[in-house]
Parts: structure tokens; C-alpha cells; sequence
């Protein structure tokens, strides 16, 4: 079974790759690493990754979002968009803390 969120899913893991120590992928950009069974329905594309990343306050989270800055990251400030949203040209990654 193909998965449509595959190349997407590898190229964030790969910008993100100094900060993977610090991050869970959760979501549907996830759902066909868990899939197995070759006679499965299909996966249902995304179009965006999520992670969260374990912080217990606001200062660590702002301490933690210096990270995706360095990496070329920038807080996605379209109307609307929750504040846990990063951009990276066209890819869209969602980093909530727990």
C-alpha cells in the first residue's frame, strides 16, 4: 500500500533532525508506519505533521521554539492558524506541548 504522507513525513524528520530527541510524531502523518496488513484501506493524505514535545511552561516552550528558528522554521502567522504552527516553505508542522 502506497502511503501519501510518506516523502512528506521523511523530509521534516529530516529538518527537524537535531530536535528528534525532543519530539513524539503523532497524527495521520504517522497512520502508515502502524499499518502492516497489505490488504488494508488506503491512507488518508495529510497536510501536515504533528509532534508534541514534552515542556511544563510557557518559558520552556519559548525556550524550545529558539530550536525551529535555527533551523529556518518561522511561526505560521496566517489568520486563524494555532500557535504551535511552524513553516518551512510548503511543508506545515504543528509542535504542541503536553
Amino acid at each position: 500500500m502506497a502511503d501519501p504522507n510518506r516523502a512528506h513525513f521523511e523530509s521534516v524528520v529530516r529538518l527537524l533532525a537535531p530536535m528528534l530527541d525532543e519530539l513524539v510524531f503523532v497524527g495521520g502523518c504517522t497512520t502508515g508506519l502502524f499499518i502492516t496488513d497489505p490488504a488494508a484501506g488506503g491512507i488518508r493524505p495529510t497536510k501536515d505533521v504533528d509532534a508534541i514535545v514534552d515542556v511544563t511552561s510557557y518559558a520552556k516552550y519559548t525556550a524550545l521554539a529558539e530550536q525551529p528558528r535555527a533551523l529556518g522554521l518561522s511561526e505560521d502567522t496566517t489568520p486563524g492558524a494555532p500557535l504551535c504552527r511552524w513553516r518551512h516553505g510548503h511543508q506545515i508542522i504543528d509542535v504542541m506541548p503536553t
